[in-house]
């Protein structure tokens, strides 16, 4: 199951990651952490892949999980949540399925055109619903106050 392909498209969430993360100003072992985050990400992606057929609830299942690793972390860094929402995600944006769409629409291909920019919708949906579904549970999870 588990290959040379496999371990260089780790190791290239892993990069992919950090690179976004510095884009974006991320600084120090947060960037570490955000990276760890990507890949992470990337490696439930695979396994998921394996077991779930459908694609799109593969990238929201992810996305819940490195939504509420992104929100967990922020607290421990004392660091807004979306520095690591954007970084950790970047492995699942569908980067391929945009391209495909805009080839098909610039050959004039609009079945294609259609189906490939349908899933880049999905993806997107997939990924905003797992960043809205940990964000709300983080939210009303609250640590409750001593009282004296």
């Amino acid at each position: 199951m588990w290959n040379i392909d496999t371990l260089i498209e780790i190791l290239a969430a892993f990069a992919g990651t950090i690179g976004y993360g510095a884009l974006f100003n991320v600084r120090g072992k947060k960037l570490f952490f955000a990276g760890l985050g990507g890949m992470f990400g990337w490696i439930i992606y695979l396994l998921l892949n394996t077991v779930v057929a459908n694609e799109i609830i593969c990238c929201l299942i992810v996305a819940v999980i490195t939504s509420a690793y992104s929100e967990i972390l922020a607290r421990i860094l004392k660091t807004p949540a979306s520095t690591f929402y954007i970084a950790t995600l970047m492995p699942l944006i569908p980067g391929s399925a945009l391209y495909y769409s805009i080839n098909a629409a610039v050959i004039g291909n609009m079945p294609g055109f259609i189906h490939h920019i349908s899933r880049t919708v999905q993806f997107a949906a997939a990924l905003s619903a797992g960043i809205i579904v940990a964000n709300t549970v983080a939210r009303n999870i609250k640590p409750k106050k001593i009282k004296k």
